[in-house]
């Protein structure tokens, strides 16, 4: 029976017997998620708050206005998952729905890449136990959707499936194994360039855990091989693109290996699974390495009984553990070397959201070999397996109740944290700006403002962007230039102030500002007339004798 996106496989599912069985598990398992996330991202008019860059990029793949003043080499930053986006963009048709529904699927995505890979590692039940893990009881993936990171949800989704895909290659030695491992690789690099030395830490330590476990160079000499296309052309592309990469590098802010350690255990339910995976480990590694067979959890003759590959290389129950612990201490190990460096900043952090998928499917493991050896101690065939169920169950209910409560409300917290304020009278600022093009000119304005109006409208923009993470290079001039108008707001109409705001305005063709709706509104009164006013922001329309369009060359 053919059940794994790698190859064929045999079926070994105790909880529920047969593939419906495990189809069933998976769609109910699926359906909850998907009901937690899409509620919660549908609550709010607006996106998750990354969004915003994300839409920007990808008007420019989809054909759609963009602003002038953006560059053309920051629209590639994150090819892969920014052309998912564009295609949604083209089907839906609005953007504001295209980038809820691309989060929605980006989590999805990432979920069923556990699943696929924990169905080629171990038996379906551990797969759907994962799958149902990384989906409820974990809050790493709702944090990145909290605040809009759907590019590296993304690029965690091609990482599991890399593993997956790398121990297939090397159990099989099949080309078309290999050259699948190959693209996976290419396309999970591109998904999310700043979390590429993620990779080469994870797969690396898989492939040298493999080699150990069987004594021989080749696992890791074929990864090295497998891995030198897909590498060389995203180092050309980094090269394509370094002025920009460059640029982010060198504003970004850094974390500690400590940060790492944080964002990890602040999730209690994630907590206990690590710590159930440190207190069960000397079992687990006991009852893998030295049981040819885990029933529910590691059967290589029921799993691989129809498979006709070469095999190349035997998978046992020693190499899966194994793998499994390489893909948790490679990115680890990376991050603490990367932390101890002189001089190095760089968001450590990050690492946190690709360990999910392992503790998932080594606590669904955990849960497995704990079920199967309190069995042991259970007489009779019928006995010990009805023992074997119920103690999966059991011990898979202590973790998904608590893990689904915490991580809904998690999201709804940490989305509260990331919201956009004044999102009703934003929404209606935009949607009126939107109604206005197609016009010449630049919207000044607040930074959260001016970013939606870019993503949503097109429009160029001019404000102050927060420091951290650029990919322009013109960002601190506008700033610079923005903060002249902040200037005239904060300390008064002066003559000085005023012939400053009449500079800027002329430099980067202003034709609407946006301010907050307060007496200090007043202060552009001789700059031009109010146009559209919310509870929160006044729209002001400059006068056109002071834009002077006609003379200035513009920037945006």
């Amino acid at each position: 029976m053919n059940t794994s996106l790698f190859g064929k496989r045999g079926l070994s599912l105790t909880v529920v017997d047969g593939r419906l069985g495990e189809i069933l598990l998976v769609v109910a398992i699926a359906a909850v998620s998907l009901s937690i996330v899409t509620t919660r991202v549908f609550s709010r008019w607006l996106p998750p708050n990354d969004a915003k860059h994300w839409l920007l990029r990808a008007r420019y793949f989809a054909g759609w206005a963009v602003p002038a003043s953006e560059g053309a080499g920051q629209f590639a930053t994150h090819p892969v998952a920014i052309m998912s986006l564009a295609l949604l963009l083209l089907l839906l048709g609005s953007a504001v729905l295209a980038a809820k529904v691309w989060a929605i699927t980006a989590f999805l995505w990432t979920t069923l890449a556990v699943f696929v890979t924990a169905r080629e590692l171990f038996s379906p039940r551990v797969a759907v136990l994962a799958f149902a893990f990384v989906s409820l009881g974990q809050s790493l993936f709702f944090d990145l959707l909290s605040f809009g990171g759907v590019p590296q949800l993304i690029s965690v989704g091609f990482l599991t499936l890399c593993v997956g895909a790398l121990v297939r290659a090397r159990r099989t030695g099949y080309r078309a194994d290999r050259i699948v491992f190959a693209l996976l690789l290419l396309l999970g690099l591109l998904a999310h360039p700043p979390s590429s030395p993620v990779y080469p830490a994870t797969l690396g330590a898989v492939a040298v855990g493999l080699a150990v476990v069987s004594s021989q160079r080749r696992p890791v000499v074929e990864t090295v091989v497998d891995a030198a296309i897909p590498s060389l052309l995203f180092l050309g592309y980094l090269a394509s693109q370094w002025n920009i990469f460059s640029l982010y590098t060198s504003t970004v802010g850094g974390h500690d290996f400590g940060v790492l350690l944080y964002k990890l255990s602040r999730d209690p339910v994630l907590e206990v699974m690590g710590l159930a995976l440190l207190v069960f480990f000397p079992l687990v590694v006991y009852v893998l390495f030295l049981q040819g067979t885990v029933d529910g959890v590691f059967d290589p003759l029921d799993q691989y009984r129809n498979d006709t590959s070469l095999r190349a290389f035997e998978l046992t129950g020693g190499a899966v553990g194994v793998v499994v612990l390489g893909w948790l201490l490679g990115p680890l190990t990376m991050a603490a070397v990367v932390s101890s460096l002189p001089n190095v900043s760089t968001e450590l952090a990050r690492v946190s959201f690709f360990l999910a998928p392992p503790i998932a499917i080594g606590t669904a493991v955990t849960v497995g070999v704990a079920a199967w050896t309190v069995s042991r101690f259970v007489d009779g065939n019928e006995s010990s397996d009805r023992a074997r169920r119920i103690v999966a169950v059991v011990l898979a209910l202590v973790v998904l109740v608590p893990g689904a409560y915490w991580s809904s409300g998690y999201y709804e917290s940490a989305q509260n944290y990331y919201s956009v304020k004044n999102d009703d009278s934003l929404r209606s600022v935009v949607g009126w700006l939107d109604q206005q093009q197609p016009f010449s000119g630049t919207v000044a304005g607040p930074f959260y403002v001016i970013s939606w109006t870019k993503a949503l409208t097109g429009q160029s923009g001019l404000t102050a962007t927060p420091a951290g993470g650029s990919y322009r290079p013109d960002e601190r001039r506008e700033s610079a230039a923005f903060q002249t108008l902040e200037d005239l707001r904060w300390e008064g109409a002066t003559p000085a102030n005023l012939d400053a705001a009449r500079d800027v305005i002329r430099a980067y063709d202003v034709r609407y500002i946006v301010v907050p709706n307060n007496w200090r509104q007043t202060r552009f009164d001789s700059l031009g007339t109010v146009v559209y006013t919310t509870d929160d922001l006044v729209v002001i329309e400059v006068d056109p004798t002071i834009r002077n369009t006609a003379s200035s060359g513009g920037d945006a």
